[in-house]
């Protein structure tokens, strides 16, 4: 979850992180810039970027939300 109570998750094989608000139920999926990323983990920092690690192609990656 991000400081506004945001649940991000992502979408192992299909190449997507997501993002849930509870509050309007809305689901925004983010395709992810690099075929096979295989993320499995996120991180947000205090500026509520969402960082994640792109297992397949050893490198990182980051979503900025407005």
């Amino acid at each position: 979850m991000d400081q506004d109570d945001v649940v991000w998750f992502t979408e192992f094989t299909a190449n997507y992180m997501v993002r849930f608000d509870p509050k309007t139920e809305e689901f925004t999926p983010y395709e992810l810039p690099t075929a096979r990323e295989q993320c499995r983990f996120i991180y947000v920092d205090p500026f509520n970027r969402v960082w994640y690690e792109n297992n397949g192609n050893s490198a990182i990656g980051v979503v900025i939300h407005d």
